[in-house]
């Protein structure tokens, strides 16, 4: 199943030009599937080290010169979540809307962080012992998904909420019974 982007790719990337804005990098959806193997947790850099890579005019992508790093997630390929690394809090996230598990996926995203820092920016030992981990719990912390078919439009939303500064606490702007049928 493909990712919902028409909706996800154009706002983050206009929000990049906007002053104060967070500096926002999202993985394409095929990112989750290379960092956990394929749903294994056999993390090898290898797989995706080239993905930020210099290529024509781009430059290479620091990873750690970002406020946020969002992964969407094709869970099972019939669900779809949130990963986000937040170099701005420091501290990696996972928003479910049903509540699932996250399996292995932050030891793994531990490892991408300082194998980017160490390819991309020189940093060999980067250091993430003070880092936090982040699941809120939907219908408390986040909205909640209450069918089977909405985690893309819910996934969206939480990209769209966090790269736009609306933090947990806040009245989120959207739930499910704003999602038409």
């Amino acid at each position: 199943s493909s990712f919902p982007t028409a909706g996800c790719c154009n706002p983050l990337r206009s929000l990049q030009k906007v002053e104060g804005a967070l500096k926002v990098f999202r993985h394409t959806t095929l990112f989750y599937n290379k960092v956990t193997a394929k749903h294994s947790f056999e993390y090898k850099y290898s797989d995706f080290r080239r993905w930020t890579k210099a290529r024509g005019k781009k430059p290479v992508v620091q990873i750690i010169k970002y406020d946020l790093v969002l992964i969407p997630c094709n869970v099972n390929e019939n669900h779809w979540t949130l990963a986000v690394i937040n170099f701005k809090l420091k501290r990696l996230e996972y928003y479910d809307s049903l509540k699932g598990e996250k399996q292995g996926l932050f030891e793994n995203l531990r490892r991408y962080i300082k194998d980017e820092a160490r390819d991309k920016s020189g940093k060999k030992n980067y250091d993430l012992s003070d880092w936090g981990e982040f699941v809120p719990v939907p219908g408390k912390d986040i909205p909640g998904q209450e069918n089977g078919c909405d985690c893309g439009m819910f996934t969206l939303e939480y990209a769209y909420c966090l790269t736009t500064g609306i933090t947990l606490g806040a009245s989120w702007p959207f739930a499910q019974n704003k999602i038409p049928d």
